[in-house]
């Protein structure tokens, strides 16, 4: 198989009249968006099927999307593209997209405007793309703290950082979905400035005890809780930095960052998770109501037929 037509082979799956075939093809892209040679007539091709009519296919569509900006040539187009698939009909694909915006915001070259295009989605009518533009603002806040040529910009950025990440996480969704990034940066920052001797320490345990209730309630948890426990493993290297050492400090500031890129799917992934279950629970519920509701309808129509009725019987006995 010639891989470099891979990808662009899948793109016409997208349009089989089989469901489950394409179904298939989209979970394909973005492993197979590494392959043409071609990355912006690729890059193109998803923004297409991001609002084609099957759900399965936007889906698939936003998540090569997300995980294939870095590898476009114009990334001034592509980053205009997710600001605009923030704004779609779709949910999935809004959420997707303004998460996207985040690590994306990396390689844009036009940052003071990526940064008002963030700032306008914290108003968005759509409280998941409010919540995820300002993760998305705190991620750009870790990149012009990793930017810092003194260590008051980089406190500057790393305490931006922190309150778009709480920011991020008091949006009024109306059930808790679990917050990944607000505890480890907060921590982070603390240890960073803090001269309390064993602060690291203490810091990375309150830390694994606070992310292990975050995820209790959640299925299959142990991946998660061996992430954090890497993820406490650099909190605790952060105690071992000299106070004034900004190199190393930025040096772990992009460890911490790339740690969370690898594992970005998975955590994006069960935030969607909770959001599923959570709209499916609703739907349920209305449901149930509607069928309720039905159900006094036709009592109080039985009870009125019956009123009728018992009502002409004493008007014939009469």
């Amino acid at each position: 198989m010639d891989k470099s037509t891979a990808f662009f082979d899948l793109v016409k799956l997208t349009e089989s009249q089989d469901s489950q075939l394409r179904k298939r093809a989209t979970e394909l892209l973005a492993a197979a968006f590494a392959y043409p040679e071609d990355k912006q007539a690729a890059w193109n091709e998803l923004v297409r099927l991001a609002s084609v009519e099957d759900r399965e296919v936007r889906k698939g569509a936003v998540l090569a999307l997300s995980s294939g900006y870095k590898e476009i040539p114009d990334k001034e187009k592509g980053w205009k593209d997710l600001f605009r698939l923030s704004n779609h009909t779709d949910s999935f694909v809004q959420r997707k997209a303004t998460r996207a915006l985040g690590p994306a915001f990396f390689h844009v070259p036009d940052k003071t405007q990526a940064w008002r295009d963030l700032q306008a989605l914290t108003d968005n009518p759509y409280v998941y793309v409010r919540r995820y533009a300002f993760r998305s603002l705190g991620r750009a806040s870790l990149w012009r703290a990793l930017k810092a040529e003194n260590e008051a910009t980089y406190i500057f950025g790393l305490k931006e950082a922190v309150n778009y990440f709480k920011r991020a996480s008091e949006a009024p969704i109306g059930f808790h979905i679990p917050e990944f990034y607000h505890p480890f940066y907060q921590a982070l920052l603390f240890i960073l400035f803090s001269d309390r001797p064993g602060i690291a320490k203490l810091e990375s345990e309150r830390y694994l005890s606070k992310m292990t209730d975050e995820v209790m309630e959640l299925g299959e948890n142990q991946k998660l809780l061996e992430i954090f426990e890497q993820f406490a493993g650099l909190l605790r290297r952060a105690g071992n930095l000299s106070p004034g050492d900004l190199p190393g400090q930025k040096r772990l500031l992009q460890t911490s960052i790339l740690a969370f890129d690898t594992f970005l799917n998975l955590l994006e992934g069960k935030e969607e998770e909770v959001i599923f279950a959570q709209k499916t629970m609703k739907k349920e519920k209305n449901v149930e109501k509607e069928y309720s509701n039905l159900g006094k309808a036709l009592l109080k129509k039985v009870e009125k037929k019956k009123s009728s009725l018992i009502k002409d019987l004493k008007m014939k006995k009469f």
